[in-house]
């Protein structure tokens, strides 16, 4: 019988209370597994997903406010002596270089800081990311000039690296990887949906300029590191950390949970840090891969995303707030369509998906280049979004599959996320203001990086294409046993990890 701590109270650290023994022999685990039935397997995952997913995706959707709001505030009050490009004394190339300097040091903290996660537990984790994140957020409120905006953009990527990795990874502990593909996109999507609130604030935050000596600018950074300081507090109290020490299963849950994940998961009773998780991943042709298809995937459509109510202004259009919200409901709607039936449709090789969502976004693109009809023009940004929510619906479901243990998991996704952030740094400085208004060399570029993805995509295919297959084989075959028989099935992928 496995050995289960009580959870510490918030102001403890979890690692000491996660090292409790959750190692189970093959029989044990077996065993343990064969005792519930598929009714009970749903109602428990059903607590974790309540327990947990909520405060993920909070903290996800306020990191992904100052990423929408950036592109937003630019165009708020435009004209007027209160719009930030003339508060701050800036131009339109100027503005694109508070996405490259939040990007720069973002990359250089997302590993270290994601490697922590062990040692200092979720809870502490994630609450201090987000905590010193929205303060700093707070702050560019107070911003005077150029060079001080800089200084605060360059602290918020400081503080925010490890966030979105450490997410990931912590929910690697609870769920098995076919589970993993429609939590990922709630929490990736949801987190999106900072676009629709985003736009809304800035409609509404736009009649606030003047009031109080403060531009509309400062009120929307004020008012977004207060909504994170709030769900940093929500996360320090209420964020349970692993599945051993969850209070709200019962101990027979508990070890259910940890008997069902499949051998090569991240456990809590893993090292807090081993370095042969770290040259295992660095060996692994998949890190290299799948850090392509991001890097490549990012590079191309990041500076849409960045300017994109920019872009729609330039199209002519005059009511722009509100026409940056159906790309961000089309992405939401297609990215949890691709999730679901990517998941659901074991017959069809995961990848696929992915190509169909390149070879769609790539389409976009081409159009976006060529076409100079406006309403033509905005359809387009639509199903950009709609293809490239979808290509990411796809990707990290799938890298899940050949993770091995806690810090393997932990280094490969911040490994990853990390160096794809360089999209960051190059996506936003390629709409240059002498591009405008209809940004043909700008689509062009990222035309080229998305064709990349692409090979990318079809290079781990052929890479990653057995354990793949043995993947979704063996969740048909779970699925099949389980609505046959009632009872939950312990088969699990037993197979190399490229």
């Amino acid at each position: 019988m496995a050995q289960f701590i009580p959870n510490k109270s918030p102001a403890q650290s979890d690692s000491d209370s996660e090292k409790g023994s959750d190692t189970l022999n093959a029989t044990g685990e077996a065993s343990i597994v064969a005792e519930f039935t598929e009714a009970e397997q749903k109602a428990v995952l059903r607590k974790i997903d309540w327990h947990l997913l909520p405060i993920l995706i909070a903290a996800y959707l306020v990191k992904n406010l100052d990423v929408n709001n950036i592109s937003y505030i630019k165009i708020m009050n435009a004209g007027k002596d209160s719009n930030i490009l003339k508060s701050l004394h800036m131009t339109t190339n100027d503005y694109a270089w508070l996405s490259t300097i939040y990007t720069i040091p973002f990359i250089l903290t997302e590993v270290p800081s994601n490697l922590l996660l062990k040692k200092v537990g979720p809870r502490a984790h994630i609450a201090r990311i987000v905590f010193l994140w929205s303060v700093v957020a707070t702050l560019h409120a107070a911003t005077k000039n150029f060079a001080e905006i800089l200084v605060a953009r360059f602290f918020l990527g400081l503080f925010e690296g490890g966030l979105y990795p450490g997410i990931l990874a912590l929910m690697c502990y609870w769920y098995r990887p076919d589970e993993l593909a429609v939590r990922f996109i709630l929490l990736g999507l949801l987190g999106t949906f900072s676009g629709i609130l985003s736009a809304i604030l800035a409609w509404g935050i736009t009649s606030l300029d003047g009031r109080g000596g403060l531009t509309g600018w400062q009120y929307m950074f004020m008012i977004e590191g207060l909504i994170g300081i709030l769900v940093a507090a929500w996360a320090w109290f209420f964020l349970p950390a692993f599945p051993n020490t969850a209070t709200f299963l019962t101990l027979r849950e508990r070890e259910f949970v940890v008997a069902r994940l499949p051998k090569n998961s991240a456990r809590s009773t893993d090292k807090n840090f081993e370095l042969s998780g770290i040259t295992t991943a660095l060996k692994s042709p998949t890190l290299w891969l799948f850090t392509a298809q991001q890097l490549f995937q990012n590079i191309g459509t990041y500076g849409l995303s960045f300017w994109l109510p920019s872009i729609i202004a330039a199209f002519g259009f005059t009511t722009t707030q509100s026409m940056n919200i159906p790309p961000a409901v089309v992405g939401i709607c297609s990215g949890i369509a691709f999730a679901y039936y990517s998941d659901r449709l074991t017959s069809i090789p995961r990848p696929l998906w992915s190509l169909v969502a390149g070879l769609g976004t790539i389409a976009t693109f081409i159009c976006l280049a060529l076409v100079k009809n406006k309403p033509a023009l905005y359809a387009m940004t639509i199903l950009a979004g709609f293809f490239n929510q979808a290509f990411y619906a796809v990707m990290m479901p799938w890298r899940s599959q050949s993770l091995q243990g806690g810090t393997n998991t932990a280094f490969s996704f911040a490994f990853q996320n990390g160096l794809a952030q360089i999209g960051g740094i190059i996506g936003p400085q390629v709409f240059r203001a002498q591009y405008a208004p209809d940004y043909r060399i700008p689509f062009i570029v990222c035309l080229v990086f998305q064709a990349l993805a692409f090979i990318a995509v079809a290079a781990t295919w052929y890479v990653t294409k057995d354990l793949e297959r043995e993947t979704r084989r063996v969740t048909a075959e779970r699925r099949a046993t389980e609505k046959a028989s009632g009872k939950v099935s312990g088969a699990q992928v037993d197979g190399p990890i490229p």
